[in-house]
C-alpha cells in the first residue's frame, strides 16, 4: 500500500487519500502477485 498510494504522492484532502486506500483494498487482488514477493515465513524471535 505504501508503495502504491503513499510514496511520493500529495493529497489535498483528506477524502482523496481515504478514497486511493479503499481502492486499493477494493482491487487487492490485482496486486496479488507482488504482495507475495513481499510476504516470507522466514520469522525469528528477536531480543529472545
Amino acid at each position: 500500500m505504501r508503495k502504491k498510494i503513499i510514496y511520493n504522492k500529495y493529497y489535498e484532502k483528506f477524502n482523496e487519500f481515504e478514497s486511493a486506500c479503499m481502492t486499493f483494498f477494493r482491487c487487492i487482488r490485482k496486486f496479488k502477485a507482488e504482495l507475495e514477493t513481499l510476504i516470507t515465513d522466514n520469522f525469528r524471535a528477536v531480543g529472545a
